[in-house]
């Protein structure tokens, strides 16, 4: 990875932090409503394309986001085993927010039935900006 160059984690993203650097998704249908997550992303051009194209900055005058955490059940030869906590970084006001978190279902290898995992209120504000993949890398 590039000198200087932070990017999102599954764990870091309970506290998104100023200068970390994201993937904001392309907007795609989420059950009743539409969504953009901030993801992990790839600041190294030797393993692959630079995916980074969104920088966290602390600025109010820039994007919104919301952080919620969702706890999927988690199986085991179908047996149930306990909940894995999955982090989602939703760009949008906390309307937009709410409205993904209620739409989110789970399946698992096991089943074809989706169901509602349990969620955590949607957590923030964090700002964000786009850039261009290619300023996400600092030599």
């Amino acid at each position: 990875m590039p000198r200087g160059t932070t990017v999102l984690t599954t764990s870091e993203s309970v506290r998104p932090r100023a200068g970390a650097r994201g993937q904001l998704t392309e907007p795609r249908p989420w059950g009743n409503t539409t969504a953009q997550w901030l993801a992990v992303c790839n600041p190294n051009p030797t393993v692959g394309p630079v995916t980074c194209n969104a920088v966290l900055t602390g600025n109010p005058a820039d994007a919104e986001a919301r952080f919620s955490e969702a706890r999927v059940k988690i199986y085991w030869a179908g047996i149930p085993v306990g909940p894995e906590l999955q982090d989602f970084l939703i760009a949008g006001n906390q309307e937009r927010c709410e409205a993904v978190r209620a739409n989110m279902r789970a399946s698992t290898l096991w089943s074809k039935e989706r169901e509602v995992p349990p969620t955590d209120p949607c957590k923030g504000p964090f700002y964000f900006k786009r850039e261009s993949p290619t300023s996400a890398v600092t030599p």
